[in-house]
């Protein structure tokens, strides 16, 4: 109806068309050209248009323009990158063919890039709207029986909001613990004493924090309020951060923070579902989370523990053969010596000389015990397949795969 303006500390008002229409009609323009059931069709398809942005001075955008530019898009219109005045421009329209019922019948208006980045604007089918979340209910009284509510009015910094609107934040608070206490949901003070408080859904706690914004508006400075001496005097205005009186609600994991605030089209009331929900699908995550990495934990310790298997046997194997080899060589060399003690034993009984004979066959009896002790035949203790019962981490190392450790199962 106006356009609202504020430079130089100075305000104005300019009415617009559709004010004017009102003025003199006292009613509200009606909106024309408003796409058909046909076109309605045509703008359901997922294709897109790019808009380029616009200048600083950007123009009006009507209803009607943006039903026609969502029809010419074939139900997407992105604005890659449009100037402040012109995401306003189209927000502005958005709102109102929402509120003035421009929006064809079975379809709802929705956007992305509110903000910043691309704004994106589509006219989908209701049928592939979410279903709507079950209302989360807000006492109008605190009824003092949650132990949340009576922690919090003694402690009350950990709700940072202002004075007026604390019992606001209060019922709200009270509505969140009376629904946690419906789901099964403990719910508390944080364990760090930070604002606001916890609510813990199985294993996992979730941090929940209830502020009040800021923003940026005239006030007078504290220093001179302080100081005036009179309450008629006049105390010049400065721009500062001031409380907004609009509520914020963060939920806090460690996968990020999600958050929730009061806005034009909503209040933080309405959005109390959402919260809920939110909740829920991150502890639903978790505990997948947690289901995967335990799966995948005994899978590793199942991998771990076939290879300290497989390694036990292979060193056990490798153990005898080095003990067959040993032992192999050993019968190999007593066969050596008794073969050669019977050379010369032939030798000695060729032999007239009695000192030469005598010294032979000593040498003769000595080497065949050598070759008696050096054979593994002659211990029957010995001949056997052997599994060590002091197998170290170490001695397996050789025969675990590279990627595997000996010592202890991969975390």
């Amino acid at each position: 109806m106006v356009t609202v303006d504020r430079r130089r500390h100075a305000w104005s008002a300019t009415v617009t068309e559709a004010g004017r229409h009102y003025l003199d009609h006292g009613t509200y323009s009606p909106v024309a050209d408003t796409p058909r059931a046909g076109k309605a069709t045509r703008a359901s398809s997922t294709a897109r248009k790019s808009v380029p942005s616009s200048s600083a001075d950007a123009p009006a955008v009507s209803v009607e323009s943006l039903l026609q530019e969502l029809a010419a898009a074939e139900g997407t219109l992105t604005v890659e990158e449009p100037s402040e005045s012109l995401r306003a421009a189209y927000r502005r329209a958005i709102s109102r063919a929402i509120t003035s019922g421009a929006v064809p019948d079975g379809f709802v208006l929705r956007h992305s890039g509110r903000d910043r980045g691309p704004l994106r604007i589509r006219l989908v089918p209701r049928s592939h709207t979410p279903p709507s979340l079950p209302a989360v209910p807000v006492p109008h009284t605190l009824s003092g029986s949650a132990d949340l509510i009576r922690m919090l009015l003694k402690q009350p910094r950990l709700l940072d909001v202002s004075e007026p609107i604390r019992p606001r934040a209060l019922l709200i608070v009270q509505a969140i613990a009376d629904e946690c206490e419906r789901r099964g949901y403990p719910v508390g003070l944080r364990d760090d004493q930070d604002p606001s408080f916890a609510i813990t859904v199985g294993e996992d706690r979730f941090g929940v924090v209830i502020s009040e914004e800021w923003e940026q508006g005239e006030a007078p400075e504290p220093e001179k309020l302080a100081a005036a001496k009179y309450d008629w005097q006049r105390i010049p205005l400065g721009v500062r951060s001031v409380r907004s009186g609009r509520l914020r609600l963060d939920l806090q994991t460690e996968s990020g923070t999600r958050g929730w605030a009061d806005r034009t089209r909503w209040t933080l009331e309405q959005k109390l579902p959402h919260l809920f929900a939110e909740v829920a699908t991150r502890a639903a995550d978790l505990v997948r989370a947690r289901t995967r990495r335990e799966e995948e934990r005994l899978r590793r310790r199942a991998e771990w523990d076939d290879a300290i298997h497989r390694a036990r046997q292979d060193y056990v194997d490798q153990f005898n053969r080095d003990r067959l080899r040993d032992q192999l060589a050993r019968s190999a060399e007593a066969e050596a010596i008794r073969a050669y003690c019977a050379r010369l034993q032939v030798l000695a009984d060729s032999l007239e000389d009695v000192d030469r004979h005598t010294r032979i066959t000593q040498w003769i009896r000595w080497a065949t015990d050598q070759a008696d002790r050096l054979d593994p035949v002659g211990n029957s203790e010995e001949l056997g397949f052997v599994v060590p019962g002091d197998i170290s981490a170490r001695d397996l190392a050789p025969y675990m795969p590279r990627w595997l450790s000996p010592y202890h199962p991969s975390s």
